[in-house]
């Protein structure tokens, strides 16, 4: 009955089922990229570079979003790219979100010392641009997938505690919690089993914000040069890549930037959603 709830809830509300459809295609762009893109994304051609979108090439090969630079067909790269950006941004908040839940968590129930100690470690965090703590590490430790995945997780736990530990300090004083004292439960049990559920719903708007976010700032790093080998297609590298010859061909940039902008729309409508739907709060 709950899952037809959730199903017939969700077909009801446009921006839901907008949000699903696109992280729905690039999720199956990201698994199948391999049977769904029709050229190898790394095959150069330079006699048919920077063709335009839906044309044919001298060697008779058609290009839905035409060529790069170095003749490599767009939409093989934008469905390659795809596998960076969603693996970037859900185990980056994935690991961001089991560190500051788990701090706030901590926080927000046991107080004293320990709260201000992580609360501090929280301001110094919101101190430093997240962007030159990327750069400065990335420096130290170079580029590559895992230093990436790393680097955003470290920078982005501080909004998960913050809001966690606010909830918690709230719920911690609710009879429920009282009386799982009073019978004697551990704080590990209680935080695990009576606090955390009841602060769970703001933590899946901030998850979903942070895919988005995760995805925008990988790929700004890739910008930059400071991501995925130039050879390992990226939405962020193919924007570097394009900005050169954005008045001659508006495609090579224009495209992947479409690209980040839908796949930031559609995760943050279903989380709103998503958030709408299990907080019990907004159903009365």
């Amino acid at each position: 009955m709950e899952r037809d709830s959730f199903l017939s809830e969700m077909l009801r509300s446009r921006k839901a089922m907008f949000g699903a459809i696109v992280v729905g295609l690039i999720v199956l762009s990201a698994i199948f990229s391999p049977w769904l893109a029709p050229y190898d994304p790394g095959s150069q051609n330079l006699l048919g570079r920077l063709a335009r979108p839906f044309t044919t090439t001298a060697d008779g090969r058609y290009h839905l979003f035409g060529t790069d630079q170095l003749g490599r067909d767009i939409f093989s790269r934008l469905i390659y790219g795809a596998r960076v950006s969603l693996l970037v941004g859900s185990v980056a908040s994935l690991i961001a979100g089991t560190i500051g839940v788990s701090l706030g968590l901590i926080a927000g129930y046991i107080g004293g010392r320990i709260d201000s100690a992580i609360m501090r470690l929280c301001d110094v965090q919101l101190a430093l641009p997240y962007i030159l703590i990327a750069i400065s590490v990335l420096a130290v430790l170079g580029s590559g997938l895992i230093n990436i995945i790393i680097v955003l997780s470290l920078t982005q736990w501080v909004t998960y505690a913050r809001v966690v530990r606010s909830g918690a300090l709230s719920v911690k004083e609710k009879e429920f919690v009282l009386a799982a004292k009073a019978l004697g439960f551990g704080p590990v049990k209680i935080m695990w089993r009576y606090v955390l559920p009841n602060v769970f719903a703001p933590v899946i708007v901030i998850a979903t914000f942070s895919v988005a976010q995760t995805i925008v700032a990988e790929s700004a790093l890739s910008f930059l040069g400071l991501s995925v080998p130039p050879s390992v297609p990226s939405w962020g590298g193919m924007l570097a890549d394009g900005r050169t010859y954005l008045v001659v061909a508006w495609w090579l940039a224009t495209l992947p930037g479409l690209a980040i902008t839908l796949t930031v729309i559609g995760v943050n409508l279903f989380g709103d959603w998503l958030r709408d739907y299990l907080d019990p709060k907004l159903q009365l």
